[in-house]
């Protein structure tokens, strides 16, 4: 636990002194090894009360006579043990890349909003040797030391007190001499041990919860959906449940001309596209998306319109259902309980409905209210039988999507077959990190190692994906 809990620390402040990105624009202004160091008693705090419920537990084995039942306690407790540090090296690894790439501690929400979009098949399937590694050398370390004669383990155990003593002497000394007058308290994410955090912001949402329930003169509807107003709806109210949804008089608002037919529509969501960027054709480089810049002067382009969020699954809420997501960390959209009226819901009965994309339903999309929807007909990347795009990214992953251009052959193949009316969605996935490459037919900028030449790239194969559909459409 020691060894976990120093390596969190001193990575931390490698990269917060050496990233340009900060969590929460903190800056510390301590010198590095202060600032590694200062915290260091509520690592070892956390470590001791570990510890601590550890030796109890082992110690109430002492008290069992021998036999089957204390020869079973035995083994479940180094199963719990090696379970025990696993979870303890993934919640210190999890921690420390949010802080850097979400801006946000590993929580509750972060936790549950994970597990609902990503299943533990796919996390395992995703993870490469050196996440396996990093998971089981805990554990090996362990079995080392503990499989080592009495006198090793003699040995370990003074020199982890021999360390911890002294870096107590030096954090005594450094705040006897004044160091460390910063620039401000670091955040509860930094500042804190990653598990400390994990389990006191557990022991916070009980207790509000908890504090929420005994309110009098509330019921259980009205503390979940906060103080309701006379004449309000709420996600929760009746209009938004069940299978009723569908036609419920709600008046409709015509924008263009009245037609005695019904429309056909094609709902393109482009994912992880700028608009900065789609026109972007400085020093005299080729416009990425110069059809789309075409249809944006014979339809309607939005320029005031923006996305509610920078995540695409709570982005992709208010898209396809006209309502703003929960505005905390928490995503509705991937609520099990998620049904509220979507695109689907406001067409008339008789639409030829579906939903097509190249990416995994669990990767960025509101899952549940998807799956919720009443769609009839959703292909993603767990059904479709196309080719797979796969990149293994050193620092951020594994990335996996169907082939966009097969993708789109198949969307246009579906469009020959459908009924009219229809409706149909297709969400991209090509302009999204790390831009998979497509080959030449597609480049409008040089391939070089610059992401952004890369990105104006795949740019350019949406844009002729879009023309594909969109000459399909008119013929």
């Amino acid at each position: 636990m020691l060894v976990i809990i120093l390596f969190y620390r001193i990575q931390l402040t490698l990269l917060l002194y050496k990233s340009p990105l900060k969590p929460f624009d903190f800056s510390p202004a301590d010198h590095p090894v202060w600032f590694a160091i200062k915290y260091l008693p509520g690592d070892f705090a956390t470590v001791l009360v570990f510890f601590l419920v550890v030796v109890f537990f082992g110690r109430m084995a002492r008290f069992l006579k021998q036999g089957r039942t204390l020869r079973f306690l035995k083994i479940s407790g180094h199963v719990f043990l090696q379970i025990f540090l696993m979870s303890l090296v993934l919640v210190h690894g999890l921690h420390g890349r949010l802080l850097f790439e979400g801006q946000t501690g590993l929580d509750w929400e972060v936790m549950r909003e994970g597990l609902a979009n990503v299943s533990l098949t796919v996390i395992v399937g995703l993870m490469v040797f050196k996440d396996f590694l990093f998971i089981f050398l805990p554990i090996g370390l362990f079995w080392l030391v503990f499989l080592s004669p009495a006198r090793v383990r003699r040995w370990v155990t003074g020199v982890s007190f021999a360390c911890i003593a002294c870096l107590a002497i030096a954090i005594t000394s450094l705040a006897a001499g004044g160091r460390g007058q910063g620039r401000g308290d670091a955040p509860d994410e930094i500042r804190l041990n990653p598990a400390a955090f994990f389990l006191s912001n557990i022991a916070g949402r009980m207790a509000e919860k908890q504090s929420v329930a005994v309110q009098p003169g509330m019921g259980p509807s009205e503390g979940e959906a906060g103080m309701q107003l006379p004449g309000s709806v709420h996600l929760s109210s009746s209009p938004f449940k069940g299978e009723g949804r569908r036609g419920m008089g709600y008046p409709l608002k015509f924008l263009p001309a009245r037609r005695t037919e019904p429309w056909n529509i094609i709902f393109f969501v482009m994912e992880s596209v700028g608009t900065r960027y789609i026109f972007d054709a400085d020093y005299g480089s080729p416009m990425p998306m110069p059809f789309l810049h075409r249809l944006s002067k014979e339809g309607w382009y939005l320029r005031r319109h923006f996305t509610t969020s920078n995540l695409s699954t709570k982005a992709l809420f208010p898209l396809l259902s006209g309502l703003y997501d929960s505005f905390g960390q928490e995503s509705f959209g991937l609520r099990p309980e998620a049904a509220v009226p979507t695109l689907y819901d406001f067409m008339p009965p008789g639409y030829d409905a579906f939903l097509i994309t190249p990416a995994p339903l669990s990767l960025f999309f509101p899952n549940r209210l998807i799956r919720n929807s009443g769609l009839p007909e959703i292909h993603s990347y767990e059904n479709l039988d196309l080719k797979v795009r796969e990149e293994i990214h050193p620092s951020l992953g594994r990335y996996v999507a169907r082939d966009e251009v097969q993708t789109v052959d198949f969307l246009i193949q579906r469009l020959s077959k459908a009924r009219e009316p229809f409706m149909g969605i297709y969400v991209s996935y090509v302009a999204h990190f790390p831009y998979f490459d497509y080959g030449p037919d597609f480049r409008v900028r040089e391939k070089d190692d610059r992401l952004i030449n890369h990105y104006y790239n795949y740019l350019n194969l949406l844009d002729q994906m879009i023309k594909r559909i969109y000459d399909h459409l008119e013929k």
